[in-house]
């Protein structure tokens, strides 16, 4: 039997990005509100076979993805000094990791200038980033 792989994301470009803000969850929303999205969907997010009901926590997700060059299992036992079992700590990874992916896509899209307010998700209005006009519209 093989084990799995050790998952591991490089976090540095995140942690560099979040670094500014305060370590505590809730001032560090009061300058970016659109991580309270990213961080309640990341910890939100179960994988298959997941039968735990004992929920993450938000903030921790945050000091992960804020203090850490890398998301691992291993970051998040020493974060926590051991607190977790290796299933506990491995959601923690797992939550962390697709939360830095979505900051570093929002990331992306502020550097080039599109942010989410500014797009238009109607299929109507929009094609392959070509707008129609209405008059163009079939009915």
């Amino acid at each position: 039997m093989k084990a799995n792989a050790t998952k591991v994301h490089d976090n540095r470009a995140v942690k560099a990005f979040l670094a500014p803000l305060p370590p505590a969850l809730r001032e560090g929303l009061e300058e970016h509100p659109w991580l309270d999205d990213i961080l309640t969907g990341a910890v939100c997010l179960k994988s298959p076979g997941h039968r735990s009901t004992r929920p993450l926590k938000a903030s921790l997700v945050y000091l992960l993805v804020g203090l850490s060059d890398v998301i691992s299992v291993e970051t998040v036992h020493e974060m926590t000094a051991g607190r977790y079992s290796n299933q506990q700590a491995s959601r923690y990874a797992a939550a962390s990791r697709v939360a830095s992916k979505a900051i570093a896509g929002r990331m992306r899209d502020q550097e080039q200038g599109r942010l989410g307010a500014e797009f238009n998700f109607s299929p109507i209005e929009s094609t392959q980033g070509e707008v129609l006009r209405t008059a163009e519209v079939a009915t």
